[in-house]
């Protein structure tokens, strides 16, 4: 996947080929922006553009060498990543060990250090030095969310590349060309995933289209008495409301004339119509309403059987349409 793969992160990108090119890398680079957005990858990508036997500015990853570091056993490219909870200092004492030490292939070494803002204290500050006058030819990469959850000592001696959030037409063509999707499945992921493109790549989109249609049946019986809830725990039963938030949030954009990429569920139109029109608005706002209340108590470890089983004999409680106000939205951020 060469750099012009990365999809996203044009500027970013531009920067890494001006310094490969000048040969002017700072040997310290911080990579920082939202989760799941190709942080990591673009940082394998500098190492097998660094070390590539094909390319002076790219990298071909077809090459020993870029296969090397896709299989996670190149000698040159060393990963670091939370043991637990954090990065401990035992792990960047075995890392410095070796980083004096010269290139397997006399090139460049490369260290990433993925989720860097979870390090201890004591092992951000043993890396200071490392950071400040590293060896000839050494590179490391920082990865991290949030730059201010890093030690001020250890940005100001770092490069900082600042990645922005996937735009919803960038995430739809890495979705349909990485697991071959339609449009609108990679629109619904986009949505359910909240643009985060590592977990949107790993989603089942098949369990989430079964969660919805259970859901969808559940909620449309006719008589409240038949309503059980799904046996799921709390993770499975989150998913689920949260897919019937967007679906009831698309019938609200719809009665309020909004329609196109807005719609979280453009797969089922059709239907999404058909319950716009004959739901009275108040009725959907209030059950819009119930489902949020119920995802922000299974958050703060509310009983599921409880929360879930009050939702549902809430569901058509018609004395409670009358005056609601809707003051809440799912969330809907690119990560």
């Amino acid at each position: 996947m060469p750099f012009d793969e990365i999809i996203g992160h044009q500027k970013v990108i531009r920067m890494l080929r001006q310094f490969i090119n000048h040969r002017r890398l700072p040997h310290a680079l911080l990579l920082n922006g939202p989760d799941g957005i190709g942080k990591k990858l673009t940082a394998f990508g500098l190492a097998k553009a660094l070390l590539c036997e094909r390319s002076k500015d790219d990298y071909c990853d077809v090459c020993a060498s870029c296969q090397k570091i896709n299989q996670g056993n190149h000698p040159d490219v060393t990963l670091i990543q939370p043991e637990g909870n954090s990065i401990k200092i035992e792990q960047l004492r075995d890392w410095q060990k070796g980083l004096q030490s010269r290139s397997y292939f006399g090139s460049w070494k490369v260290t990433i250090i993925d989720q860097a803002e979870r390090m201890s204290i004591a092992a951000a500050n043993s890396i200071l030095k490392a950071l400040e006058e590293p060896p000839e030819n050494t590179i490391i990469c920082l990865i991290t969310v949030e730059a201010r959850d890093i030690l001020p000592t250890i940005l100001s001696r770092c490069q900082i590349l600042r990645f922005s959030s996937l735009s919803r037409s960038s995430f739809i063509r890495i979705a349909m060309k990485r697991r071959e999707l339609t449009e609108l499945q990679a629109g619904l992921i986009f949505n359910l995933s909240k643009g985060q493109l590592s977990q949107g790549m790993s989603m089942d989109l098949n369990h989430m289209t079964q969660l919805r249609e259970q859901w969808l049946g559940l909620l449309d019986l006719p008589d409240s008495r038949d309503r059980t809830a799904p046996r799921f725990d709390q993770s499975s039963l989150l998913e689920g409301l949260e897919i019937m938030a967007y679906w009831w949030r698309d019938i609200i954009l719809l009665q309020s004339g909004i329609e196109g990429s807005s719609l979280t569920n453009q797969d089922m139109l059709g239907e999404l119509k058909k319950e716009a029109q004959k739901t009275p608005g108040p009725i959907v706002k209030y059950r819009l309403d119930l489902i949020l209340q119920s995802i922000n108590a299974l958050e703060r470890n509310a009983n599921p059987k409880i929360t879930i089983d009050s939702l549902l004999l809430q569901w058509d409680n018609k004395g409670s349409y009358h005056g609601l106000k809707y003051s809440k939205d799912p969330k809907t951020d690119q990560n």
